[in-house]
Formats: structure tokens, sequence, C-alpha cells
């Protein structure tokens, strides 16, 4: 699907406003932030990276799933849960910010 990203902040040299407007942006649903100087690509990509323990289940999804295709079984389960491909295409996408984040 098509990203919603949030406009520029134009202040480059205020650090606690990025912070504050990138964190609303989060809340608000935004899947990135422009940036008009390299120096707010840190900031930027630290605030709209997945949490640790979220790329940590992301990746045990992924796992999980890849082991039971490769066994052949069609139900899929991970801590009990039951995991579909929603639940893949999902942690697909937390993986790949990460990956494109640690590209940076």
């Amino acid at each position: 699907g098509l990203r919603c990203m949030d406009g520029p902040y134009a202040n480059f040299r205020d650090e606690s406003g990025l912070v504050e407007v990138t964190k609303i942006a989060r809340a608000l649903g935004f899947d990135g932030k422009q940036c008009i100087h390299p120096a707010q690509l840190a900031t930027v990509n630290d605030l709209f990276a997945p949490a640790p323990a979220a790329v940590e289940r992301a990746q045990a999804v992924v796992d999980a799933y890849e082991a039971a295709m490769a066994a052949g079984r069609g139900a899929i389960s991970l801590d009990g849960k039951m995991i579909d491909a929603a639940n893949l295409r999902m942690a697909q996408a937390v993986l790949t910010r990460q990956r494109l984040i640690d590209a940076a």
C-alpha cells in the first residue's frame, strides 16, 4: 500500500521541536517524516523505528511460519496463538521497516 509521510520540520537546528512533532506524527499514524537536512535523519529514524520487542516478535513469527511451511504444515502457532497470512505480512512489514532504518 501507499505510505503516509508527514511533512518536513523546517528548523533543522531545533532538535527538541523535531522530536515533539515527530512523536505527534507517529501517534497520528504516519509511516515516516520528510527531512530537509541530514542532521534530522537519526532522530526521525529512531522515533519511527519499531520497538526491539516488536522486531524480535516479528522475526519469531516469520521463523515459525517458514518452519511450518518447510515441514508441510498448514496450521501455524506461536506461543499458543495462530499465525496466518495477515500476521506474516505484518511481521514482514516490521522487519522491512527495521532493515530500511538500519541501512540509512
